[in-house]
């Protein structure tokens, strides 16, 4: 009996072995299958980005159009259809793509359509939302797994604001060319956020940048401009304030004003020194012409602008419009303070923020501009070379046109970073270049760009350059043909299911 009870008792504990180990095998195997399938799942999100990666690294995202191509183009986006999206990468809306290895399998959906949508006169910018779908599922496996990918696409048709490309180089390269042209001249980009594709360098076949800004002159001279010739001496002397003669314009800084209020800047001549400062809420510019001294301070929070000239002082309870037209050469151009005296001096010793916030400037020299120290705007803070911003309402267009403003003559375009310039220069600008285009000279320096920059060509000189890119600048320099460009891809969200 004994024995019996003992065989007895190792039966029922070798059944419930074999038992609890089927249980674990199950168990074991569910896990597996559950890992197998978040795997899968995964799988489909990840190879749809990595064809979304592909093609707008190595693809062409910025090419000239042709006037009916944007206007088919724009009209679509304004009635809700993807083609511009569907016209850069060769695809058809929805996508589906299915992948398999060995029991798993995975299929992704590619979904687009226009969420925000803003069309202005010269150019349409869009923000597509790509919604990317994935199910994982294993042969003889019941359950599936799906996940999900949420991102936005940026796109942009028409003449296009220079400033929104954060590296173009005004002429046609190779991608073996783009990428030795980065190494040989230094230049880098920061370090971009999370889940986007990093920018890269743009090169055109055909030259896109304007030797003549017609906008921005038409803005500052408070006229209308539709031709480069529609400029002449006699039109400059009226909006000048002068008698309208075919007489050269004086040198001079001109603050142009009429009936309706107040313009932008006109200065005839080189100028020696232009220094922008902060004072309290108000935006401070001097011009130094020879041994002349110019003063112009204004303040949009409170609506009132003074302009203290060599021999005059006037106040408007007016704000002016932010270009300033030089047609002549900036020999020295660099972020300063106001001292207690109310004198303007410019700083190179530290990075002090001498843009005020909300501030556009747009200056635009027909000949070469020095860049002599540095030029940030209030709510930028730099360490270590990288800007972190607070506030991003400030923005900086510096155009070299190569273009005399009065008689339409060729002239020498650069952007130059002096040598005599601090060995970590700070500029949160956009640089805008035709000619020889930006030029770093001095050794041992590091730009540090934050905006970009858009030229003919760029000379690093052993030095480096590092661009931080930036979106939203408003008022830009127009590209002077019809371009359509690919211009950021943004992954916000991933869920798993």
């Amino acid at each position: 009996m004994v024995v019996t009870f003992m065989f007895l008792g190792f039966a029922v504990l070798g059944l419930g072995m074999a038992v609890l180990v089927q249980v674990h095998l199950r168990v074991g195997a569910g896990r597996k299958n559950s890992a197998i399938l978040d795997y899968a799942s995964e799988n489909g999100i990840k190879q749809a980005l990595a064809e979304v990666s592909d093609r707008l690294d190595t693809g062409e995202t910025l090419r000239e159009i042709t006037t009916e191509r944007e206007a088919a183009f724009r009209a679509d986006v304004l009635g809700g259809g993807t083609a511009i999206v569907e016209d850069c990468f060769g695809w058809i809306f929805p996508r589906t793509a299915r992948e398999t290895w060995k029991s798993a399998e995975w299929e992704s959906t590619i979904s687009c359509a226009p969420e925000k949508i803003e069309d202005r006169s010269e150019f349409t910018s869009v923000s597509y939302g790509f919604k990317i779908d994935s199910v994982g599922s294993l042969a003889a496996f019941k359950p599936r797994r799906a996940s999900s990918c949420d991102a936005s696409l940026e796109a942009m048709v028409g003449r296009l604001p220079l400033p929104s490309i954060p590296l173009l180089i005004d002429k046609e390269m190779t991608a073996q060319e783009e990428s030795g042209y980065m190494t040989k001249n230094g230049i880098s980009f920061s370090p971009g956020p999370r889940g986007g594709i990093a920018p890269r360098l743009q090169s055109v076949a055909a030259p896109i940048i304007p030797d003549f800004p017609e906008s921005h002159l038409g803005e500052a001279l408070r006229i209308r401009i539709f031709r480069p010739e529609d400029l002449t001496p006699a039109v400059i002397r009226r909006a000048v304030g002068l008698e309208a003669t075919n007489d050269p314009v004086p040198e001079g800084v001109y603050l142009i004003r009429d009936d309706l209020g107040l313009g932008g800047v006109f200065i005839q001549g080189d100028v020696d020194e232009m220094i922008p400062a902060v004072d309290g809420n108000w935006q401070a510019i001097r011009f130094r012409q020879d041994e002349r001294d110019w003063v112009l301070k204004f303040s949009p929070a409170m609506g009132k602008t003074s302009f203290l000239a060599p021999e005059t002082s006037e106040s408007f309870n007016l704000v002016p419009a932010g270009t300033i037209c030089v047609n002549g050469r900036i020999l020295s151009l660099g972020g300063g303070i106001v001292e207690p005296d109310g004198g303007i001096r410019m700083v190179a010793d530290e990075a002090r923020p001498s843009i005020l916030s909300g501030v556009n400037l747009t200056i635009i020299s027909s000949e070469g501009v020095t860049l002599t120290s540095h030029l940030i705007s209030q709510g930028v803070r730099w360490k270590d070379g990288v800007p972190y911003i607070r506030d991003g309402s400030s923005q900086l267009v510096i155009y070299s046109t190569g273009k005399d403003m009065a008689n339409g003559e060729e002239r020498e375009a650069r952007v130059t970073i002096s040598a005599e310039s601090p060995a970590n220069m700070a500029i949160q600008a956009s640089l805008i270049s035709r000619g020889a285009g930006v030029v770093v000279e001095g050794r041992g320096k590091t730009v540090d760009v934050l905006g970009g920059i858009q030229a003919a060509d760029v000379s690093g000189g052993g030095n480096a350059v590092r661009i931080t890119a930036r979106n939203g600048v408003e008022n830009g320099p127009l590209t002077a043909r019809h371009m359509i460009y690919i211009s950021g891809f943004h992954i916000r969200e991933w869920r798993e299911y």
